[in-house]
């Protein structure tokens, strides 16, 4: 873990930054703790396959119902 003084983030930005994306990064500001910098998560490519999976589920639940009847569906209890 990287420690940085609101002094040092603002003449070095760009440092600290490259610092955060290799692990957590502390910011100080008269010796206590003011902020915790950590690199942001990259999208994972599985969660993205497994909601298509999950769509093609709901789809195949609704292969034989009509535009119509899902519009009475929705309608159903609306004033």
């Amino acid at each position: 873990m990287r420690t940085y003084s609101v002094a040092e983030a603002d003449r070095h930005f760009a440092d600290m930054l490259d610092h955060v994306r290799h692990g957590e990064t502390v910011l100080v500001e008269n010796g206590k703790p003011l902020a915790r910098f950590s690199p942001a998560e990259a999208p994972r490519l599985d969660d993205a396959g497994t909601r298509h999976e999950r769509l093609q589920k709901i789809r195949q639940l609704f292969d034989n119902v009509t535009f119509d009847e899902m519009m009475s569906a929705r309608d159903e209890g609306r004033e």
